[in-house]
């Protein structure tokens, strides 16, 4: 079983399928393009040039669900991650060769219905192309459904197994 979250997805896709029983897709990278709007980049900048927790927050609160707000160890950990890291944009989407070896494969691609940088309209063309498959939307997530939705999120990987 492999999992991942992100750009944790983007590198799942990259694992060689034959090795892998299950895979779990959480708001995946790699399937395609981000791209930058005013908000997000009202949302980015002031955490990647102040580096505090007030950027940090600002961000997360962007990232999440409208019904969802950021708990302050996750405040925290954006904040140390803005001080201890360089942050590049998300990946671009893999070659096609790469995504096309999952396809008929047991995967299980989740996003959440608000998710800024992935939407589900543009996962869902992917996923049925490249991967043969209809992606689980979560309501009311954003795009940290593993902080937002811990338990839904629990079930959807042990459904794998």
């Amino acid at each position: 079983m492999l999992a991942g979250h992100s750009r944790g997805a983007a590198v799942a896709l990259s694992a060689e399928p034959d090795s892998v029983q299950g895979l779990m897709l959480l708001a995946p990278a790699g399937l395609s393009e981000v791209r930058a709007s005013i908000e997000m980049l009202r949302a980015t900048l002031p955490w990647l040039v102040r580096r505090n927790s007030a950027g940090a927050r600002r961000l997360l609160e962007y990232m999440s669900g409208p019904a969802h707000t950021a708990e302050d160890d996750v405040v925290e950990w954006m904040t140390l991650v803005s001080r201890s890291c360089r942050t590049t944009g998300a990946p671009g989407p893999l070659p096609d060769h790469t995504l096309l070896r999952w396809k008929g494969r047991q995967v299980l691609v989740a996003v959440g219905e608000h998710n800024v940088f992935f939407p589900v309209s543009k996962l869902r063309v992917s996923c049925r192309s490249k991967l043969g498959r209809e992606p689980v939307v979560i309501p009311g997530a954003g795009h940290l459904v593993v902080d937002e939705e811990p338990v839904l999120v629990t079930e959807l990987v042990t459904s794998l197994l």
